[in-house]
């Protein structure tokens, strides 16, 4: 008799415990979970090109979802949508023109992102399609920078014929950052690309002007937009490193930014190579 009642006791808490996980899992299903009503990236069957035009309803339309989405769901709207937002969403939709492309809504959209101050309340450009220049580039000291082939440590002072710094000025009132290195570390990256430059509101198509100062003398050179200039996104040939003290048996492993490809895994499995090799008993992340 006794172990029929724990057996049953047994069965009763079982239950109990699948109903909890049950009423849990839907709760954040329905309430909780900031996917709902959501489209995954593998239902997206085809990007549309960042110069096709909409017309102003829709525009208008995806802007005002949008807003509703943060009202209803980004943290900082739990007492209701920020006043920053209510009002950057009002000047974009006075200002939004008869025809408007898709990268004009892009921007408009990000700069009411930008006023939650969210890095990650982002409008972002998904294709494999996405053409850039053959050049590297760096904000460094306050400069834009070359860092790679013939110019190489050269300043770039215009892009477009319009100045870098009035581009890093719209660039920070459209790009969603937490702290302004986020924001520097980004900036050279829409800089490269054709539907970053029309972000930032340069309208160009298939080549772009960049003016270096090359020790004090203004060099301009004209860049083709090409998929075939698409490279590895790697931060620098110093993003990812290490080093190991067997003395003090240590191990350092400096990551300066976040990119997930073959030299990253080669480096991070090197690093724990030697740090075994070693017997290093204590490990630090940089």
């Amino acid at each position: 008799m006794r172990v029929q009642k724990k057996k049953f006791l047994a069965l009763k808490i079982a239950l109990i415990l699948v109903v909890f996980f049950v009423a849990a899992a839907g709760f954040y299903h329905f309430f909780l979970n900031p996917y709902r009503n959501t489209a995954s990236w593998d239902l997206l069957r085809e990007i549309p090109p960042y110069d096709r035009r909409l017309t102003r309803e829709q525009a208008v339309a995806d802007l005002d979802y949008m807003v509703r989405m943060i009202a209803e769901r980004h943290l900082s709207a739990a007492e209701g949508l920020p006043a920053a937002v209510a009002a950057q969403h009002g000047m974009e939709i006075k200002n939004m023109p008869k025809s408007p492309r898709i990268v004009d809504l892009s921007a408009a959209a990000s700069r009411i992102l930008h006023q939650l101050g969210d890095a990650h309340a982002t409008i972002p450009y998904h294709t494999d399609c996405m053409k850039q220049i053959n050049l590297d580039l760096k904000k460094r000291g306050g400069l834009l920078l070359c860092t790679r082939g013939p110019r190489a440590g050269q300043q770039v002072v215009k892009i477009g014929g319009v100045p870098v710094e009035e581009l890093y000025e719209i660039f920070l009132k459209q790009f969603s950052y937490e702290n302004i290195y986020h924001a520097e570390h980004h900036f050279p990256d829409y800089l490269k690309t054709e539907y970053g430059l029309n972000w930032l509101g340069l309208h160009i198509s298939g080549s772009v002007e960049y003016t270096f100062d090359n020790r004090g003398t203004l060099e301009t050179e004209r860049y083709e937009f090409s998929e075939d200039n698409k490279i590895e996104r790697s931060g620098g040939a110093d993003f990812v490193s290490y080093t190991i003290d067997p003395e003090k048996k240590v191990g350092i492993f400096t990551l300066d930014a976040c990119f997930f490809n073959t030299q990253y895994t080669e480096t991070l499995r090197d690093f724990f190579t030697r740090v075994k090799e070693a017997g290093i008993e204590v490990v630090a992340v940089d």
